[in-house]
């Protein structure tokens, strides 16, 4: 039994949602669902638990793919993509990023970023140890 009080065309409506092979517009889904636009949206309105399983499929399918968008990753880094390795290091909480937000609300973020001073060698090798 699912943990999700959903069965169904609500049910299938989130499966859709959630699959990462289905590139369908709103419309293609509630069509291919048999139900109206208006239904199609009420229920993503009132039926909280939809967009909630959808979720937790994503989640399930995000997984899966880790380990491969990881190696991935790495792989780059390991060429010399330097948006790679920065990546790599703000994923690993080894370096963030300076932002500076200004308009009406006015901020001034700043970090401290131990890398900042190295050369693309420099941070190749430090991925390489």
């Amino acid at each position: 039994m699912s943990k999700f009080n959903i069965e169904g065309k609500k049910k299938k409506l989130a499966e859709m949602l959630a699959n990462p092979t289905e590139y369908k517009t709103d419309k293609e889904i509630y069509k291919s669902l048999g139900i109206s636009h208006d239904t199609f949206y009420r229920w993503l309105r009132e039926y909280p638990e939809i967009c909630k399983y959808a979720g937790d499929l994503i989640d399930k399918y995000t997984n899966k793919e880790l380990g491969v968008v990881w190696a991935a990753l790495i792989q780059q880094c390991k060429k010399g993509n330097v948006a790679a390795i920065r990546l790599f290091f703000e994923l690993k909480g080894k370096h963030k990023q300076q932002i500076d937000v200004s308009g009406s609300l006015s901020a001034n973020i700043s970090a401290n970023n131990p890398f900042a001073d190295l050369t693309t060698e420099e941070l190749r090798k430090l991925i390489n140890e």
